[in-house]
């Protein structure tokens, strides 16, 4: 990374899953101390529609994305307008968009992304090896996807490697709640199902349960049963 407050902060937050990890989620092992900490620390600067200012490093990206400028888009939700930027190489925007259409083949994924449309905050969408949510410069979230790979989850039908739209819809949960108001800790419109699980936390409690309700609605044929080693029924 280099020396930029956005590097320092990208570095910590968005590939750890900030919002996740501050409530108990994903990655509740520090990372969130740190990022928060140089969050803090950080000069943020000005940030246009056009350049995140000091984003020169690869952010574990095997692409550096410091050579494409954030781009603006407009999805039509059912009654909703979604409102987005993305950050990434050539047709990376075409591809969230591709899979953003497939989560609202899905009544669960509609429902998802018309109450985030409907919400008064900012999201960025940004390329990355590793897909997780979190926090960015002038954005109220920040999800990292890798449209060109999905991650392999646990489910009853064994190890399976997820398909991406899934994987999106995913970390859009984390996104739920901040872009629907109330932040971090409630408060919001995102639909919660059942407990958390102790020791997992909530944000991928609920994470997992409402994609498996897409996986079911999609008709893929199975359902992620572990996240992290913890069993989510």
């Amino acid at each position: 990374f280099g020396k930029g407050p956005v590097n320092r902060i990208i570095g910590s937050a968005i590939v750890g899953g900030t919002v996740s990890a501050i409530t108990g989620g994903k990655f509740a092992n520090g990372a969130f101390s740190a990022a928060f900490a140089t969050a803090l620390r950080a000069d943020w600067g000005e940030m246009s529609k056009g350049q995140l200012n000091g984003f020169n490093g690869k952010a574990e990206n095997d692409i550096d994305l410091s050579d494409y400028e954030i781009q603006s888009h407009s999805l039509k939700v059912g009654e909703e307008t979604l409102n987005y930027d993305t950050l990434g190489p050539d047709g990376y925007a075409d591809a969230v968009e591709l899979n953003l259409k497939k989560i609202m083949k899905t009544d669960a994924g509609m429902e998802m992304l018309s109450s985030i449309a409907s919400g008064d905050g900012n999201l960025l969408v940004a390329y990355g090896r590793v897909s997780g949510e979190g926090v960015a410069p002038g954005y109220t979230s920040a999800i990292q996807f890798n449209h060109i790979r999905g991650q392999m989850i646990r489910t009853n039908k064994g190890n399976i490697r997820e398909a991406t739209y899934l994987v999106l819809a995913h970390e859009l949960h984390h996104s739920w709640g901040p872009m629907t108001k109330g932040g971090f800790w409630g408060g919001n419109d995102r639909i919660n199902i059942g407990r958390s699980v102790s020791g997992l936390g909530p944000l991928e409690t609920y994470a997992v349960r409402y994609t498996n309700l897409i996986r079911q609605q999609a008709g893929v044929g199975y359902r992620r049963t572990h996240y992290d080693g913890y069993a989510v029924p």
